[in-house]
């Protein structure tokens, strides 16, 4: 009877050995992806710009601020803000006949400088007479003569003054060069100086910008530095504007201990307008650094990464960038010179993915 009974639990287990079957546990693997074939090329160490970083102004290559060369009330206004204007074209004009009563009283004192100087040269004419008829000494000729040379100077003065006082009656100031004016200062019935500025005119086309530079910076600072202007924060979308250092002054100032220098960009840009401030790189020098092709670097944000190749995989680095030049930029940290680093890297690759390496650079 007990036999049956382990019989029938046998026959049991085999059984459920079936339906399972097998006759042992089942494992279950998962396959590696297929490696990606990747382009590399191999990190060197070559001579590359330094630049130092610095905020600098915006400014048209020429720019003035025009004043009014009278006295006087703005009785017309001839331009606007944006205008183009050309040389000699009339901005403002000033009615200066508040100031005739100084031009009145100029003619009549030319008037009688006049007077007096013709009667100092009656004097004259008869001191020399006198003189030569030895009447007079030597001594007395020469203040005569002295006095009429005094009389003379004072009568062109007069005569001048009258002049330049009776030619200011209606002064019209115009633009000093081709340009676009920035900004009109006056408006109608306004009183004015001589020293009075009327309007802002500046030139358009390629803009420079203006930087102060430490004077720690300074030594290898020359006329052809080449600078790189940034635009992302002037709504340029990351963009950049290249130029060359065209002015360097030709002293420190002494409060501030800096060095002013002068780029002009290469092209104009329509998001760049003078008096911007902008992120300057300037050009101070060159060093041996590790250099890779900017086709190698992934940019997000702030951070740029590459990946590198190790034993057939690939890894995934953050790098610290340097100068970029041409298709060629400096890596400051995160790549070693002899490094292999994926070009191009497709946006399927992952950190420790296999890869397979075709030809590079």
């Amino acid at each position: 009877m007990r036999g049956t009974r382990l019989t029938l639990l046998s026959l049991v287990v085999l059984a459920a050995l079936a339906c399972s079957g097998g006759g042992g546990p089942t494992v279950s693997t998962r396959s590696e992806p297929d490696a990606i074939a990747v382009t590399v090329a191999t990190a060197v160490v070559a001579p590359m710009p330094t630049r130092v970083s610095l905020v600098g102004g915006l400014v048209a290559a020429r720019q003035v601020m025009v004043a009014a060369d009278a006295n006087g009330v703005i009785v017309e206004t001839r331009v606007e803000r944006g205008q183009s204007v050309k040389r000699g074209d009339p901005l403002v004009v000033v009615d200066t006949r508040s100031g005739r009563y100084s031009a009145d009283a100029s003619s009549a004192q030319s008037a009688a400088q006049r007077a007096q100087a013709e009667v100092a040269d009656k004097e004259c004419q008869r001191a020399e007479s006198l003189f030569a008829q030895g009447v007079i000494s030597a001594a007395q000729i020469e203040r005569s003569r002295a006095a009429c040379e005094a009389q003379r100077a004072v009568s062109a003065a007069a005569s001048a003054s009258a002049s330049a006082a009776s030619a200011v009656s209606r002064a019209v100031v115009r633009a000093p060069f081709d340009g676009t004016v920035g900004e009109r200062l006056v408006e109608l019935g306004a009183f004015v100086g001589s020293a009075s500025p009327v309007a802002s005119v500046y030139t358009r086309g390629p803009l420079r910008v203006r930087v102060a530079v430490p004077e720690v910076e300074i030594g290898k600072v020359m006329v052809g530095s080449s600078v790189v202007v940034a635009l992302s924060e002037a709504g340029g979308a990351g963009r950049s504007v290249t130029g060359r250092v065209v002015l360097v002054s030709g002293a420190l100032r002494e409060q501030t201990r800096d060095l002013v220098v002068e780029a002009e960009l290469d092209a104009e840009d329509d998001v760049l307008w003078p008096g911007m401030f902008v992120r300057v790189d300037l050009e101070v020098g060159e060093l041996p650094v590790v250099v890779l092709p900017t086709e190698a670097i992934r940019k997000e944000g702030t951070l740029a990464r590459v990946f590198l190749v190790r034993e057939g995989r690939a890894f995934e680095t953050v790098v610290r960038l340097g100068t970029e030049q041409g298709q060629q930029v400096g890596v400051l940290a995160g790549v070693e010179a002899g490094d292999q680093v994926v070009l191009q890297p497709p946006d399927s690759i992952r950190d420790g993915q296999r890869v397979s390496i075709g030809s590079g650079g």
